[in-house]
């Protein structure tokens, strides 16, 4: 099984590569010791207590940092097979890519129609209201079971097929509110179940 990082890390090295500074100037800018921030970017979940210093070194809120921790706790927790990874079926199309919302076919069942797919799926994220952390095109692998929290980039199913990706930021009874990086504003849907996108190709952004 080849061992895939996680977003976390793969931002942490990215970010660092942007801003040309070696481990150790990352260490002693922010006080964390050298090899503790190697770590993070093989894999390892930060502490609650340094995620404020990761936050402004991503340039990114508080909140998206522990939803990244939690989505990594979630993989650990469920771990993919990566040889498995083109076998999980693909579901969901893009219904306005406008304002990222998607239409999902349902399944029969001796219940009737079940428009809410369980366990992993894939989807394809054709829109470019999440970039640039999901860009136009990509591939995102969804999971049902880990449990959605505040930062973590999800789809909300909304009952009918109907589906919204963006990232949570808060759940308020029956309603789910989201932000997309692409739109400046956050809005509330009706939930009738969240899935946690755990895993996300990776594309290259071609300049304009």
């Amino acid at each position: 099984m080849v061992k895939k990082k996680t977003r976390l890390a793969l931002m942490l090295s990215d970010r660092q590569k942007a801003l040309k500074l070696t481990d150790r100037a990352v260490g002693e800018k922010y006080g964390w010791m050298q090899q503790t921030y190697n770590s993070w970017k093989r894999g390892t979940i930060p502490r609650d207590d340094v995620r404020d210093g990761l936050a402004d070194f991503l340039g990114v809120p508080r909140a998206e940092v522990d939803g990244l921790a939690e989505e990594a706790k979630a993989r650990a927790g469920t771990a993919l097979d990566m040889s498995t990874l083109d076998t999980v079926q693909e579901k969901g199309k893009i219904a306005d890519r406008k304002e990222g919302k998607f239409k999902f076919e349902p399944a029969m069942s001796g219940y009737g129609p079940n428009y809410v797919p369980y366990g992993r799926y894939v989807v394809r994220v054709d829109t470019n209201v999440m970039e640039p952390a999901l860009l136009y095109g990509c591939r995102v692998w969804v999971d049902s079971r880990p449990f959605p929290k505040p930062g973590n980039e999800v789809f909300v199913h909304s009952g009918k097929g109907v589906a919204w990706i963006g990232r949570l930021v808060s759940i308020d009874g029956d309603k789910a509110r989201l932000a997309q990086y692409g739109r400046a504003v956050e809005f509330d849907v009706p939930i009738e179940a969240i899935h946690v996108i755990v895993l996300a190709e990776r594309l290259t952004a071609v300049a304009t």
